[in-house]
């Protein structure tokens, strides 16, 4: 059964009530990352590729890939940049209310894990029992074109 996590962007109400609700779902990610997100695995797509038993509120996509390492991600279309960058901000101040110790650091400018310029985005570090895990969210562009995805994607090596 899908999950659905009220930390989605586009949402009208404040970061701070959606994170409330949220967060259960994202200690659910980070907790199954040690173990390569076993608990998260579905039916396996390809090789070492899974879809989600979770996904996050409206998202085109969840999965489980273990092509290189162990990742959970959850992907969103958008049509225009302006759209893009709103979600990924609601989004990126949602996950860092759950995630409080964590470190954040900027991705603005770097290239993702798709080897596409980030247009906006945050890295989060995990602390203490969760040293290792580092989530990303952020909105990724395809070059010269006005379609962007949204990410958020948690790895532990």
């Amino acid at each position: 059964m899908k999950l659905a996590l009220l930390v989605a962007a586009g949402l009208a109400s404040a970061p701070l009530a959606h994170a409330q609700s949220g967060c259960e779902l994202v200690d659910r990610i980070i907790a199954a990352a040690p173990d390569a997100f076993e608990s998260l695995k579905g039916e396996e797509v390809d090789e070492d590729w899974y879809e989600s038993k979770l996904w996050l509120r409206d998202a085109d996509e969840c999965g489980v890939d273990l092509t290189k390492g162990s990742q959970f991600y959850c992907e969103w279309d958008s049509e225009n940049p302006a759209a893009a960058n709103t979600q990924t901000v609601f989004l990126s101040e949602s996950v860092k209310l759950c995630l409080g110790d964590w470190a954040v650091a900027p991705l603005d400018g770097q290239m993702s894990s798709n080897n596409l310029k980030i247009q906006t985005g945050i890295s989060l570090a995990g602390a203490g029992k969760n040293a290792g895990t580092v989530m990303k969210v952020y909105a990724e562009a395809y070059e010269n074109s006005q379609e962007r995805q949204v990410w958020l994607e948690v790895r532990r090596p």
